[in-house]
């Protein structure tokens, strides 16, 4: 981070920073370019939301496969699919806080589908609605995230730069190496990049 911030403070002609979300580029981008629009880059805005949903559906499914545990016994004594349209199964899933669980779970999931809806759109009025509604929901490390970097998720929001193009060329650049297992070392490296393109 501080060599970031070397360069930059050297470069004080940007007036405009895209980067990802790591609060650490963030830090060091206000103190050597406190003027600059810092922008956070949409695709990892909209990776970030993914990953918080899947977060809050490990989370929880402890309890849900607890439960359902309990209730594929009855399933399978029965053997019949009747029993899952009955009285007695959902309340076996309500007793043990399943059905609770899973609509946190569609919320969340709602929520995420608003907040990428949002970013496609452009649509900056919907942030603090949506900051509001998700703070107290499964994805609230989400929220918090995006509440605290709010400048940056706004601008994102509204103006057209983005690290699309860099971020393509890194995910080439890993690809490469991935496939040489790991073993490439720099001129390797550079000679199939450029030889690819």
């Amino acid at each position: 981070i501080g060599t970031i911030e070397a360069w930059l403070a050297d470069h004080p002609e940007i007036k405009v920073l895209s980067r990802d979300r790591g609060g650490g580029y963030g830090e060091a981008a206000s103190r050597a370019l406190p003027n600059a629009v810092q922008v956070a880059d949409r695709w990892h805005l909209m990776e970030n939301a993914s990953a918080a949903f899947l977060d809050a559906v490990r989370k929880s499914m402890r309890s849900i496969r607890s439960a359902i545990g309990a209730t594929i016994i009855y399933l399978r004594r029965e053997e019949n699919n009747d029993a899952i349209m009955s009285a007695d199964y959902i309340r076996a899933l309500a007793k043990d806080n399943v059905l609770v669980e899973a609509r946190t779970l569609a919320e969340a999931r709602t929520l995420i589908d608003r907040f990428h809806v949002m970013i496609r759109k452009k649509s900056q009025v919907e942030l603090d609605p949506w900051i509001t509604h998700a703070s107290p929901s499964l994805i609230a490390s989400f929220a918090t995230g995006i509440n605290k970097d709010k400048a940056s998720v706004r601008a994102a929001i509204i103006e057209p730069w983005s690290n699309g193009q860099t971020e393509g060329q890194i995910t080439k650049l890993k690809l490469v190496k991935r496939q040489m297992c790991g073993r490439a070392k720099l001129d390797l490296l550079q000679a199939r990049l450029i030889g690819a393109a």
